[in-house]
């Protein structure tokens, strides 16, 4: 019993980090094979090769190797065992299970003379044999014996059931008793403390190894007004950040001269939160400085500043989802009256497009296609010129206008400058286009109406229904690591689905969508309530690439009556569809409450008017 769970621990905790690494991809992931991508994964498999050879791995293999043991002591114990017999009467006397009492009687007695322990006193089992023949000649006689034997196994009737665990014989020896008593220690004193406090360690951590206390500031410092600016303010005060402090005085010069600077200072918290630790400035200029290109390269080698900023950048995916998943949850509880912060869709795309900033190297460079290899300012700009209205989406081969493969090449020896047959255009195409096939280009569409009916009234359902199509996904596959010129470590883009309204203001809702399938499917249903125009826009960004989100827009123009139509009984399902509030029913009463305030507006503009010409005698 015990093999059943040390074989699989023993292939998890010590086989698989032993022979594949702590560090295994995903043969399901697409993942971009350029040169620096394929680079940078195997450097981060050369890491993690021998990582597993710490303190933890010797401690498992200690305890599994223990437990190990003890299975060969007790099969060395278990093998020198003899298997009991089965006690079988009609076996033991040596007739047919259908014997007649007269024939279980005659075999009874030629047995008990043959096995009496008088005529064998030189075979120890005499009496035991004796006795077990005797039991089977009762047990076939008696009728009520032999029922119960029948039904039970016992000539008494039912019995009692008790589990019992045999341990070997060793164990109570006094020989042993130290080694015994030592490795009791061990286990109870040393090694269930140690798992117990390493499991609540491990509960305490959010997303990535991100402390809990992290999630708790975020949703404290996340507002409707969240500005772009004020996201490294708000990193600064995770637990992560905090523990970056000035440790010399060369380090303090650094961060002089980086918050002089005028493209860090509108980053530098002006007001102090009483109820947040004091503001660290030493992250929020390393971070600033790093996005916009401002660190020489000196000072990096200064103190801890060079391994601050990894650090920073390992943790930043992890702190923005968390960023992200929080606005999210006030968006849902203001919808749900449980808050008065309003999130507005703005709210949601700056956290997304600064992620998007930090992944594509920064506020320096921020042209879309500076994201493929070997293109810097002066060949986007190229490139641009020569592409015309033709954006990074189509570029890539995806949209109305999309590029072929022949078109890119074309296109980027006008960038280059150089002939179609130049060997260095072909080596510099040939790493854009492994980028450009590994990047996860998506087509959005987005529809909305009555089922089976070419028009909507108050009162009919309303189906909102947005499809998410991988465009170079195969069935199965996923998309892989983030390819980044400028981020150094290794990380899985998301997609968002926003739906909002034409100005991007309003948040009917917000959704992250799984990346397990090629395509994906949202719906949303609601009855509708009022006539009049109602219009969507859904907005699909993702956090690690700019230059393809995709944006669509829907309008339904619905009826106070039906003009030609029966009269639609709808399902138990339907009804209950709708009963709870979602994005649909949220983007109406949004509608609703600006038709609401601009007539508002106009009463009060009315009443001012009339005010005045009062006052002058008219």
């Amino acid at each position: 019993m015990l093999n059943v769970v040390l074989i699989p621990a023993t292939y998890n905790l010590i086989i698989k980090p032993v022979v594949f690494g702590e560090f295994t991809v995903d043969s399901r992931m697409k993942n971009c094979q350029c040169q620096q991508c394929v680079g940078r994964l195997e450097a981060r498999r050369k890491k993690y090769a021998y990582s597993w050879l710490n303190g933890q791995f010797f401690v498992h293999l200690f305890v599994l190797a223990f437990f190990w043991y003890m299975c060969y002591v007790c099969f060395e114990v278990v093998k020198d065992i003899e298997p009991l017999k089965q006690f079988i009467p009609h076996e033991l006397l040596g007739v047919a299970a259908d014997a007649t009492p007269a024939q279980v009687k005659k075999a009874y007695r030629k047995l008990s003379r043959e096995k009496h322990p008088d005529k064998n006193p030189d075979n120890p089992e005499a009496v035991n044999e004796f006795i077990q023949i005797t039991k089977a000649y009762t047990i076939l006689t008696d009728e009520k014996a032999r029922d119960n034997f029948i039904k039970y196994g016992n000539p008494d009737g039912k019995g009692s059931f008790a589990v019992g665990i045999a341990l070997p014989n060793w164990l109570h020896d006094k020989q042993y008793q130290l080694q015994v008593l030592l490795a009791f220690f061990i286990i109870v004193v040393i090694i269930i403390p140690y798992y117990f406090v390493k499991t609540i360690n491990k509960s305490q951590k959010d997303i990535g190894g991100i402390e809990l206390e992290t999630r708790k500031k975020m949703t404290m410092l996340v507002d409707e007004n969240l500005e772009a600016k004020r996201i490294p303010g708000i990193l600064q005060f995770s637990e992560e950040f905090q523990r970056m402090v000035v440790i010399s005085e060369d380090e303090l010069n650094v961060c002089k001269r980086l918050k002089s600077l005028e493209e860090v200072r509108p980053y530098i918290p002006k007001l102090k939160n009483p109820k947040l630790p004091e503001i660290q400035v030493k992250p929020i200029v390393l971070l600033v400085a790093h996005m916009h290109g401002l660190l020489r390269k000196e000072e990096l080698k200064i103190g801890k500043i060079e391994e601050n900023i990894e650090e920073m950048l390992k943790a930043f995916p992890s702190l923005i989802d968390v960023m992200i998943e929080q606005t999210m949850m006030l968006s849902q509880m203001f919808r749900m009256g449980r808050s008065q912060r309003r999130i507005f869709a703005k709210t949601i795309l700056t956290q997304i497009q600064f992620s998007q900033n930090l992944m594509s190297g920064g506020f320096k460079n921020k042209d879309h296609f500076s994201q493929l290899p070997y293109l810097g300012e002066n060949e986007c700009a190229r490139l641009k010129q020569h592409l015309g209205k033709k954006n990074f989406y189509s570029f890539c081969g995806a949209g109305k206008t999309a590029l072929t493969q022949e078109d890119r090449v074309e296109a980027l020896s006008k960038a280059f400058g150089c002939s179609r047959d130049a060997p260095e255009l072909k080596r510099k195409s040939e790493e854009i286009e492994k980028v450009v096939e590994a990047l996860p280009l998506v087509k959005l569409t987005m529809e909305a109406g009555v089922t089976g009916e070419e028009e909507a009234c108050v009162g009919d359902v309303l189906t909102c229904k947005m499809t998410v199509e991988f465009l170079k996904l195969n069935d199965g596959q996923r998309t892989g690591y983030v390819h980044s010129k400028e981020y150094p470590f290794l990380r899985r883009d998301n997609w968002f689905l926003i739906i909002t309204d034409e100005q991007m203001l309003g948040l009917a809702a917000v959704e992250k969508i799984p990346l397990n399938d090629r395509v994906y499917v949202k719906e949303f249903k609601e009855r509708i309530q009022r006539s009049g125009r109602i219009s969507f826009t859904c907005v699909l960004v993702n956090d690690s690439y700019r230059g393809l989100d995709q944006v669509q827009k829907v309008e339904v123009n619905v009826l106070e009556q039906p003009t030609n139509r029966e009269t639609i009984e709808y399902s138990k399902f339907d009804l209950k569809e709708i009963r709870a509030l979602n994005p649909v029913q949220a983007a109406m009463i949004d509608q609703a409450n600006e038709d609401t305030e601009s007539d508002e507006e106009g009463d009060d503009e009315a009443a001012e008017l009339r005010k005045k010409l009062a006052s002058a005698g008219l």
